[in-house]
């Protein structure tokens, strides 16, 4: 079996990131992660289930109906990106220790055929926690100035570690609530809300259930989506991965 990889190299990946920002274009940047991967395969272990449950607080009466709009909302989103961010076998080369495992985080090319995936640029799940993109400093110098649109769970905590001055520029919220989750059980509403974002560039962390959010801007709003995931944790000063403490502490706004 052969597992899909990235093949398009971490830096021409920010290249293409970096002129998508300068040119404020409809762009789409989605990552999928181990979370992603066993739904496309519908693998419903009892783990899986449980940890998908609880963070999204689905019910025994919602769980295989949500679950599968999901799965379509990924599919859609793999194929409509302009780069797929997938783990590769490098990810010591971004200060992560973990051993790869293909399973966890790819599919093979027969399995993608299958799951009705099409989509080959393929760049590195890890792009927007390198330094390049992922240490504010850094990314205040791609964005030169550019307000942004920031969707996440932490608005509050960014709000507090004053990102906009860190980023050097204005910054608007979207906000996200944990329990429920607007973004899977009331995505309507969060739609509409949607559409009042003005600032070209989007950016969001909103787990697996969100993806269809950064295609929704893109393809209806034209806005340039770049889906940053735990980095906006980083950047709300919260520890989510062990190495955000030590190798990736540049992410750490504290």
């Amino acid at each position: 079996m052969t597992y899909i990889q990235p093949n398009i190299s971490r830096n021409t990946g920010i290249k293409i990131i970096t002129e998508a920002i300068e040119n404020s274009q409809p762009f789409l940047f989605t990552r999928f992660g181990d979370g992603e991967m066993w739904m496309l395969r519908e693998e419903h272990t009892p783990a899986n289930l449980n940890r998908i449950k609880k963070a999204l607080s689905l019910s025994e009466s919602n769980y295989q109906r949500i679950m599968k709009r999901m799965r379509a909302e990924l599919i859609d989103c793999w194929n409509d990106s302009d780069l797929v961010g997938i783990m590769g076998d490098n990810m010591k080369d971004y200060g992560v220790s973990y051993e790869y495992d293909p399973h966890k985080w790819s599919v093979t090319y027969e399995e993608a055929k299958e799951i009705g995936i099409s989509n080959s640029s393929i760049g590195d799940h890890m792009l927007c926690r390198g330094k390049e993109l992922g240490d504010p400093n850094n990314f205040k110098k791609i964005i030169k100035g550019k307000s942004i649109h920031v969707l996440s769970q932490n608005y509050s905590q960014l709000q507090k570690n004053n990102l906009a001055d860190i980023l050097g520029c204005k910054i608007t919220y979207t906000e996200i609530t944990r329990t429920p989750n607007n973004v899977v059980h009331n995505q309507n509403q969060l739609l509409r809300e949607l559409d009042k974002i003005k600032e070209d560039i989007v950016i969001y962390g909103l787990g697996a259930g969100g993806k269809y959010v950064g295609r929704y801007l893109k393809n209806v709003c034209g806005k340039t989506c770049l889906d940053f995931g735990a980095t906006l944790d980083g950047w709300a000063g919260i520890i989510s991965r062990a190495w955000f403490k030590d190798t990736q502490n540049y992410l750490l706004i504290k």
